[in-house]
């Protein structure tokens, strides 16, 4: 009798054991599953910040100011106002001239310009000094392609893609040097390209991102016009 109770007493302790190995092993595996779990979970979160974080400091990545989803345009004031505080000191260093386009709609009263504002009157043949005669004669553009090809060939890696539509490509028209100089020249700012919007009553048109056109660009002016690589 006494055998038989310490027969079940080691049974009873072999089982405890086994399950109490077999618990140890569960929570490890568990342990495993959740720290690779883990590991996973904060490497894709890192991954995902770092990512948006190197597509803002990415300066071509900027959304124009007045670009929006519907490209709606400005909003086209009755009364003619300039639209900037700055109108007057940009009218006096003569950006009338220089910034026609942008001044007349912008700065209309310091650029003298009110009249202008209506596109039917700006955007006149004889308002722009725009000629009746034709740019181009049939077959002209024809003509320039064929120059391109023949009297530039020993300066330039021309390559002609097509001809019936003419597609040529000049690959070495700037080096690498210039190019990176263009794109970090002074003054420089890129932003998003945008397509074309809505249009108000005096011809101004919104700006809307699509996904038709990811390119950016910028203007050169000022600081980036006096690079001496850009004069080059």
């Amino acid at each position: 009798m006494a055998k038989s109770t310490k027969s079940n007493k080691h049974s009873k302790e072999h089982k405890i054991k086994e399950s109490t190995a077999s618990s140890t092993d569960g929570f490890m595996k568990l342990a495993v599953v959740v720290a690779v779990f883990s590991v996973l979970l904060f490497g894709a979160f890192s991954l995902a910040v770092g990512s948006k974080k190197k597509e803002a400091d990415k300066p071509y990545r900027v959304i124009p100011k007045y670009a929006n989803p519907e490209g709606k345009p400005m909003e086209a004031e009755e009364g003619c106002e300039d639209r900037n505080n700055n109108c007057q000191s940009y009218a006096a260093r003569g950006e009338c001239d220089k910034a026609i386009g942008w001044m007349v709609v912008n700065c209309p009263v310091s650029c003298g310009t009110c009249h202008l504002r209506d596109a039917a009157v700006r955007c006149d043949r004889e308002t722009l000094n725009i000629t009746h005669t034709k740019a181009l004669e049939p077959n002209s553009l024809h003509t320039m392609f064929h120059r391109l090809e023949h009297d530039l060939a020993s300066k330039y890696k021309i390559t002609v893609h097509s001809r019936s539509p003419f597609v040529v490509t000049i690959d070495d028209f700037i080096t690498m040097e210039e190019a990176d100089a263009l794109i970090k020249a002074g003054g420089v700012k890129w932003e998003r390209s945008t397509d074309t919007g809505t249009t108000n009553k005096f011809g101004e048109t919104g700006r809307v991102l699509t996904e038709g056109r990811t390119s950016s660009n910028a203007w050169c002016r000022e600081d980036c016009l006096a690079d001496p690589h850009v004069k080059q």
